[in-house]
């Protein structure tokens, strides 16, 4: 029985040709391949069997099974997360003798030409001799651009605790019990400095430690401001081509007495780096040749357009509360910067923020000395002018306060002065155009290609997240007769994303300074847990979530003499990351195996699974427009496998 290579076609990934060649081939019988049976002598008059016919399928054939080495095309990883591998442009082995691994796409003219000799072998013809391929220039120079560009890599964390021992100074009563602490941090380095991994970064952290003296005089509490410096180099990755930004937090602080005198301070900074790695790109861009067909698409990059720093000289009165006594001495003293907004307008940047003042300070009224604090608020305006037009939602600001400080004034007031510093980045998604295939309708090509990490800020939100809860007095001896001050330390907050939306878990810690009826000081502490969720736009991809919070406005109130209720509001900044590839190709070259490309004018493809518009156009040197268009295919959709698509050149 003869089988035809046009009965029937159910195959997944099948093809059939209504080429002369291989029907001729066909016609002329090519029997099946059969082990061999040991000679035996043949009756003189013997009737010969029919012999068997097969479907001769040169594209389907394995070059694993042939015994041959295929032709890679090299792919050059330069991120430092992938490996790189080197390879000359295409050669051929000597003789098919042993199996190589394929690499990603088998220049076809070699290929090809195995599969027509390893199907003649089978058959019984000759094989041709393979020639080795060579390369040679192509006759219209490729033209390719380059591209500059300072990629905001994402933001990464760096945890540096510190330990320090500390002595109360001599002008200071003898410590008691220790209530609570808290800390600043100041860096030696302009706040808008740019550095490289051989840089360090330095700078000083102010330890305040609140606590009870062992014989107060006058004042129940006493308060030692202590300097601790820090200095480190370990906060950088070694990107060569990378420079860094370092934004200073502290947390997790914690003050324990060794002696009267002597006291030990703990805690940990926390730097957020971000990097911005200089990436210089070589594109593919366009050739002459109307017969080289590449796949072209576009990755986002986020680049950083727009840096610069500025400073508010702040000079302010603040009044002293109706009733409060005249202030005598600061205790401690603390400040934020809480933002309101900022909007893009007339070629400026203006921004709109608050400087939160915390103060706590010893008044006195008619010689009698009383612990008291006070909070306010200090608005402020910038008008930075800005160079391009950015999208405000691009647009990064950080605030160092480290310089402001507090006085006294008069009995009736305080005097706020010093300069808040505001350092502004500006980033613009651009699209960087990449070519991560390509074949010629008529010959055979061969060509490198190149791969670099590239950014990118998928979407930006920023919203606010309430949280409330009943802190409970747990010790029965201590009741509050009077809440004096408050505060709120580092918010430890995460994001992820999740049907949608941004998920915002976290936790705040909270300290309230509180006198009992005999006017003896205690803490409350507790974490307040921080939970809530923002609206993922609908275009955003998926990537890494970045999550920037401050504490917004902080209060709290006293229920009963066992519970207090806190009441925080915190401002989230989301900044969603993808990170994406660049890829282009190089080197191109004509490769020739010796034998002629066959193109098929007519063919019928039953679609396989991974099987895409390009990689059926490759296979046939057409394109996917005409393919498409034939087929009333939709280009913006997967292929359906099974679907039989009629194939035109």
């Amino acid at each position: 029985m003869t089988i035809s290579p046009y009965d029937n076609l159910t195959a997944a990934g099948s093809d059939v040709h209504n080429n002369d060649d291989v029907k001729s081939t066909l016609q002329a019988g090519i029997p099946t391949e059969t082990e061999p049976e040991a000679e035996t002598e043949q009756p003189e008059h013997e009737t010969v069997p029919e012999p068997h016919y097969v479907d001769v399928e040169i594209e389907e054939a394995n070059p694993d099974e042939l015994g041959i080495s295929s032709c890679p095309q090299a792919v050059e990883h330069t991120s430092d997360a992938a490996p790189t591998t080197s390879a000359s442009a295409v050669t051929a082995p000597e003789a098919p003798t042993t199996s190589a691994s394929a690499a990603p796409h088998e220049p076809q003219a070699l290929i090809a030409h195995t599969r027509n000799s390893y199907h003649r072998q089978r058959s019984g013809i000759p094989s041709a001799p393979v020639s080795p391929p060579v390369t040679t220039q192509m006759t219209s120079q490729p033209q390719y651009t380059s591209l500059s560009i300072k990629n905001r890599c994402g933001a990464s964390e760096y945890i540096l605790p510190f330990e320090e021992s500390l002595l109360v100074p001599d002008t200071m009563p003898d410590m008691g019990e220790i209530l609570f602490a808290e800390a600043a941090v100041k860096t030696q380095q302009s706040a808008g400095n740019i550095y490289s991994s051989d840089d360090f970064i330095s700078g000083e952290i102010t330890f305040y430690t609140v606590y009870r003296p062992e014989a107060p005089e006058g004042c129940p509490v006493d308060v030692v401001k202590s300097t601790i410096p820090f200095r480190t180099d370990k906060c950088w990755s070694s990107g060569n081509s990378s420079t860094f930004r370092a934004s200073v937090f502290i947390r997790k602080v914690k003050a324990a007495k060794t002696n009267e005198r002597k006291f030990t301070a703990t805690g940990e900074l926390v730097f957020k780096i971000t990097e911005i790695a200089q990436q210089e790109l070589t594109a593919f861009q366009s050739s002459s040749d109307p017969e080289l067909v590449c796949l072209r698409d576009s990755v986002p990059a986020s680049e950083l357009v727009f840096e610069t720093e500025e400073s508010t000289e702040i000079s302010q009165e603040i009044n002293i509360r109706e009733g409060e006594p005249q202030a005598v001495r600061i205790l401690k003293e603390t400040f934020e910067v809480i933002e309101n907004h900022k909007q893009v307008t007339s070629g400026k940047l203006v921004i709109n923020a608050a400087i939160s003042s915390h103060i706590l300070y010893i008044g006195e009224d008619s010689g009698e000395q009383k612990l008291c604090s006070m909070n306010s608020k200090t608005d402020f305006t910038q008008f930075i002018p800005l160079k391009e037009n950015l999208d405000v939602s691009m647009i990064s600001t950080d605030y160092n306060c480290s310089e402001l400080y507090m006085t006294i004034e008069s009995d009736e007031e305080f005097k706020l002065q010093g300069q808040v510093r505001t350092i502004i980045r500006g980033y613009s998604d651009t699209q960087v155009p990449v070519v991560s295939d390509a074949y010629h309708k008529t010959r055979e090509i061969s060509f490198r290609l190149t791969e670099h990490p590239l950014s990118s800020i998928s979407a930006t939100v920023s919203g606010e997240i309430s949280a409330r809860e009943v802190i409970s007095i747990d010790d029965t001896s201590k009741r509050p007769e009077r809440l004096v001050c408050g505060s709120s330390g580092f918010l430890d907050v995460k994001g992820r994303t999740e049907g949608g939306r941004i998920i915002i878990e976290g936790s705040v810690p909270v300290t309230i300074l509180a006198l009992d009826e005999g006017n003896v000081p205690f803490a409350v502490t507790s974490t307040v847990p921080l939970r809530g969720s923002l609206e993922l736009p609908a275009s955003a991809d998926t990537g890494s979530v970045e999550v920037n919070a401050c504490v917004k406005e902080f209060w709290f109130d006293e229920i009963n003499s066992r519970q207090i209720e806190v009441n925080i509001s915190a401002a989230i900044s989301v900044w969603i990351c993808c990170r994406n590839t660049f890829v282009t190709m190089s080197e191109l070259a004509f490769t020739e195996s010796g034998a002629p490309v066959k193109r098929t004018p007519l063919a019928v493809y039953v679609t396989g699974q991974g099987d895409t518009l390009w990689s059926i156009a490759k296979r046939y040197r057409s394109d996917i427009d005409t393919i498409a268009e034939l087929n009333q295919a939709d280009r913006s959709k997967p292929l359906p496998e099974g679907m039989k698509l009629l194939i035109m050149k």
